[in-house]
Parts: C-alpha cells; sequence; structure tokens
C-alpha cells in the first residue's frame, strides 16, 4: 500500500545522512591510526567504541569523555586527546554538488544524523555546509536524544516539514535506517560510498 502511494505523489523534501553520505566517515580512520600507533586490533578498538557511542550520539558524554572512554577500555595508556586531534571532516564534493543542484530546483533539504554535538559545531560550519538546508535533526540534539533507527527521530525531523512521510526522500548509508523511515511512509534509499546520488535521485523521479 505504501508503495503504491509512494508512486503517485511527487518527492518534495529530500533528508539526507551526513557520515558516509555528504562526509566521508569521521571514526573510522582514527580507529586505524590508533591501530598503527598502538599495536591493537581494530576490534579491540571498537569493543571500546560501543558503549561510549551510545552515551555521546545522544549528548550525554562529551567528545573528550567518549575519547577517554575508547582508551580506558583498550587499556591505551597515552592521552586520549591525540585521538581526537585526528578526527577531520572531508566531503563528499560530488554530493555537494547535487545539493546545490536541488535548492536550485526548489526542493527543500533536511538532514537526519546521529551525530555528537562537537561534531555537529564543525561540520555544519564546513565551507558554509549547514547554508544548504532548511532544518536539521541531529540525535545529539536535546529535543531529540535518541538516534536512529528509533523512528522518534524522523517523526521529530517530519514536524519540521509541512509535506507529508509520502512526499518525503531520506537517504543514508545504512539498511536500517532506510528500513525504518520507509516504515513510517517516507521513501528511502541506501547510499553506498561510490555509488551515483543523482542515480539513486532519479529511481524517485528527482531530475537534476
Amino acid at each position: 500500500m505504501v508503495e503504491s502511494i509512494n508512486s503517485l505523489i511527487m518527492i518534495e523534501t529530500i533528508f539526507f545522512d551526513i557520515g558516509g553520505v555528504l562526509f566521508e566517515d569521521f571514526e573510522q580512520p582514527v580507529f586505524h591510526k590508533m591501530v598503527d600507533r598502538y599495536g591493537l586490533s581494530l576490534d579491540i578498538i571498537k569493543k571500546g567504541r560501543m558503549a561510549a557511542w551510545e552515551k555521546l550520539r545522544v549528548g550525554d558524554i562529551s567528545e573528550a569523555d567518549y575519547w577517554k572512554s575508547i582508551y580506558d577500555a583498550a587499556q591505551i595508556n597515552d592521552d586520549p586527546v591525540w585521538a581526537m586531534n585526528q578526527v577531520s571532516y572531508i566531503p563528499f564534493k560530488e554530493n555537494w554538488q547535487i545539493l546545490g543542484q536541488l535548492k536550485s530546483r526548489s526542493y527543500e533539504l533536511g538532514i537526519i544524523s546521529n551525530h555528537a554535538k562537537e561534531w555537529v559545531s564543525k561540520l555544519m560550519v564546513v565551507d558554509s555546509f549547514g547554508d544548504y538546508f532548511d532544518h536539521a535533526t541531529f540525535s545529539c540534539d536535546d529535543d531529540v536524544k535518541m538516534g536512529k533507527p528509533d523512528q522518534k527521530i524522523f517523526q521529530i525531523a517530519l514536524t519540521k516539514t509541512q509535506r507529508s512521510p509520502y512526499q518525503c526522500l531520506f537517504i543514508d548509508d545504512k539498511l536500517a535506517n532506510a528500513e525504518s523511515a520507509r516504515a513510517l511512509g517516507m521513501g528511502a534509499a541506501v547510499y553506498k560510498q561510490g555509488q551515483d546520488l543523482s542515480e539513486i535521485l532519479r529511481q524517485h523521479r528527482i531530475n537534476i
């Protein structure tokens, strides 16, 4: 039923995830540097990350505490500030060009992303990135404190647009997140690095 409704309604609002869709992953390069620096396995580092990330993404701990938790779990005797300083914000420029084209076609653009407050404050000003968007919903926002794939974050994002879920498309790099949005009636697509984002949009009758 949802698919038949979506086939009759044009998309007016496009929501994007950030990491893996519009920016390169923030953490993975740091984890690999930690492997080289400390001679640990990637699994050990990621294991320590899991519990800390659940707190960071909803704003319950700072970025500094996040890295300290990873260091403590992996029993790394060093200052975690080193790892924190390795985080970089590298955009997928080819996808940013598409954002500009969508704006010129009067599409409403939004963000739905699991993120840390410190990272949000930095990435949104990279080359005026935030200017592309009409609104943004982050898991770390004080009025959200909930991450994807929980449907609550999508419902909060939908309140920021005047469109119905059927008029909205969500693009993420994780299938579980896309499926959660789709269950609410939104269009959804999974983007993997190297794909042609414009082709994904065309599949949803969005031509740029």
